[in-house]
């Protein structure tokens, strides 16, 4: 049988050609319904990480009141702290804060106007609830430095003759830094709290050394330290913040609205955190329309994806609050970093990738910093009992003790902890000094008191002291 005719060349090119056709048809159908079919996940149950934000009037309202404050004494005072970038006013309170080179004629002008401020701190300071609006959550705060007119104040108090009412004062000022951490705001506003109190408890243990008020205030200051320690679910409810403002940003972003209200956050860091929000492209610019439009796209967009991931690992950072720091190593983000910051060619992929830069903007992967920084928090207030309890016992008794143990109960109802490893706080009465190990575990034994590591470390030397007569064992 004769084998069939040849088609003609071109006919043959035509059916491969309409085979090629058929196939990217194929593939652009199938890309196409990959684009705008590909599932998102069920909605995860975050209801146990949600927080309840609490209705207050201004005047019930502990964080209102401070903002009030704040606007007295941008509205009044003329002081060059409040000026921008006036680094040198801010180094030259700093030094007068120490008891370096105080000059009153200084330190008057920069309280003059502050007549009506502190009215307002301590009605804040007396007001027991407190709560951050939620539009204040995603902004910096605009804060003047009141914390360092505060403390201006309460050394021009003691150095005018009054160290009584300058302590009772900076008694005040820790209440108001523990109602900004109580705030049930963001990590932003739990930090300024802190801030407030750091700067706090250094003006306490330098007007007590420095004026001797009475031993009885002293007992009052202690108590008010333990009392005035941030406990966990503070912490926790800033953190868990976080997650609310990303459910209420996925929500704006899947409604095609811009995730943020003008303005637009902008990059911020403390100093010791980690970065806390990235830029967003505003709204009318053809970028943030760009993104808007590739959030109504599924494949690019998985808000309860997203959500999810935040959850889970935020449930594993809340347990880990107040933990020692060696834990800490076993808190492995692995998903959230995947997620939020992927390396390689995965920071290409389409998959969620609106889902992922919110994500990271708001969440941030690396949470070791922030449990590391709540470790200081109370560490430092750990030290702080120690110090003061040390001071009245060698005023009541001539001496140190030889160990912490000598404080208790008369001085304190237990030794401070030293939260990084759970340890009582360290003390040693021949180098006269209290201190915490800190991340890298440090000894004042073993390195000595050289000015980097006092500034490095949380490490009060006890100068009110005098040596002891002969060398004796170290103690806790």
């Amino acid at each position: 049988m004769a084998a069939p005719p040849t088609p003609p060349r071109a006919q043959r090119r035509w059916s491969i050609g309409k085979k090629i056709s058929a196939t990217l048809g194929l593939g652009l159908l199938a890309g196409v319904l990959w684009l705008f079919l590909s599932p998102d996940e069920p909605p995860p149950d975050v209801r146990d990480l949600l927080v309840e934000r609490l209705k207050l009037p201004v005047d019930q309202n502990a964080y209102a009141l401070i903002k009030q404050a704040e606007a007295v004494a941008l509205k009044n005072v003329k002081a060059d702290l409040f000026n921008d970038g006036n680094d040198d006013a801010r180094r030259i309170s700093r030094d007068m804060l120490t008891g370096k080179n105080w000059d009153p004629a200084l330190a008057h002008q920069w309280l003059a106007g502050t007549e009506a401020v502190w009215p307002i701190w301590e009605q804040a300071a007396r007001t027991p609830q407190s709560q951050v609006p939620r539009d204040a959550n995603l902004r910096l705060p605009e804060q003047p430095p009141l914390d360092q007119l505060a403390q201006i104040r309460a050394w021009d108090l003691a150095r005018g003759g009054k160290p009584e009412t300058a302590m009772t004062f900076l008694f005040t000022t820790l209440e108001v830094g523990q109602h900004l951490q109580h705030s049930r705001g963001s990590l932003l506003t739990y930090h300024w709290g802190w801030t407030i109190k750091w700067m706090t408890l250094a003006s306490l243990r330098g007007i007590a050394v420095e004026f001797k008020p009475p031993a009885a205030l002293l007992r009052q200051a202690l108590q008010l330290l333990e009392a005035n320690r941030p406990d966990k679910g503070s912490f926790a409810l800033s953190l868990r913040l976080q997650l609310g403002d990303l459910n209420a940003v996925l929500e704006r972003t899947g409604q095609g609205l811009a995730p943020f209200d003008e303005p637009e956050p902008e990059t911020f860091n403390d100093g010791n955190m980690h970065t806390y929000f990235y830029a967003w492209p505003p709204a009318a610019t053809t970028a943030g329309k760009a993104l808007r439009l590739a959030a109504s796209i599924p494949l690019l967009f998985k808000p309860n994806r997203t959500l999810r991931i935040c959850a889970e690992y935020l449930r594993h950072q809340l347990n880990a609050i107040d933990q020692p720091e060696s834990t800490l190593a076993h808190l492995k983000p692995d998903e959230l970093v995947a997620a939020a910051q992927p390396q390689g060619i995965g920071r290409y992929s389409p998959d969620n990738f609106i889902g992922r830069r919110l994500l990271g903007m708001i969440a941030q992967p690396n949470r070791e910093p922030e449990l590391e920084e709540q470790l200081r928090v109370q560490s430092s207030i750990s030290a702080n009992e120690a110090f003061l309890a040390l001071l009245l016992y060698d005023r009541e008794h001539g001496e140190l003790p030889a160990t912490l143990d000598a404080l208790v109960p008369d001085y304190l109802p237990a030794v401070p902890r030293d939260y990084f490893d759970g340890q009582p706080i360290r003390y040693s009465r021949e180098f006269r000094v209290v201190w915490s190990v800190g991340t890298d575990h440090f000894n004042v034994i073993g390195t000595g008191l050289s000015p980097e590591e006092i500034q490095n470390h949380i490490c009060l030397p006890l100068d009110f002291a005098a040596p002891p007569a002969s060398p004796v064992p170290n103690g806790r």
